[in-house]
């Protein structure tokens, strides 16, 4: 069996929990991944060496990034064609034509993150990376009422309980516009609690 089919389910929870707890650790063993993921610790040493071997996984798109996607393609000058860990025809490269790397994105947020905080009254939050991306889609998704599923799916979570429990971010506001969908859908009464706690 190639490494891909036994790494797509659950390759990205691995990585995420070492991500997690090497920013609270500052290192990471794999008896806390182990902990961490509520899984024995043979487990961890086999993703750990088929995420080694790498992993592949398709992933769904909306027909908007597509065309973003294209038009990096078309806008692209100059592109070198190497190979990175077996890897090659990268979409974003640097100015020197070669696969962008963690500084290139970390200049790039905080660009960005300067130029929105001029136009905005809340700032966005000091440190974004990629994986903040991947955080904030997950959470939108989830907001606008995507099946939790194939939110799983995309995601490349192993089980239900990674998607909701660190994605899918619920507060009072969507909670209640949650509520109200299901009351004009059902046609059932949903006190509006916001209003209740104004008035007492």
């Amino acid at each position: 069996m190639p490494a891909y089919d036994k790494l797509h389910a659950s390759g990205e929870d691995y990585l995420e929990a070492i991500l997690i707890l090497q920013q609270k650790q500052g290192m990471v063993r794999s008896v806390d991944v182990a902990r961490c993921m509520e899984v024995s610790k043979p487990s961890v040493c086999h993703a750990v060496g088929v995420l080694r071997e790498g992993g592949f996984r398709q992933v769904p798109m909306s027909a908007a990034a597509c065309e973003a996607f294209k038009r990096v393609l078309e806008n692209r000058k100059g592109g070198k064609s190497i190979q990175v860990d077996g890897y090659s025809n990268f979409l974003f490269l640097n100015r020197d034509g070669l696969p962008k790397v963690a500084v290139n994105y970390d200049a790039m947020f905080k660009c960005l993150a300067k130029k929105f905080n001029k136009c905005h009254k809340e700032p966005l939050p000091s440190v974004m990376t990629p994986h903040t991306m991947r955080h904030t889609f997950c959470t939108r998704m989830a907001n606008a009422g995507m099946n939790p599923k194939a939110l799983q799916y995309i995601m490349g979570h192993a089980n239900i309980v990674m998607t909701l429990n660190y994605y899918a971010h619920t507060t009072f506001h969507s909670a209640q516009e949650e509520m109200d969908r299901l009351e004009a859908k059902a046609e059932i009464k949903v006190v509006n609690t916001e209003k209740i706690e104004a008035a007492a």
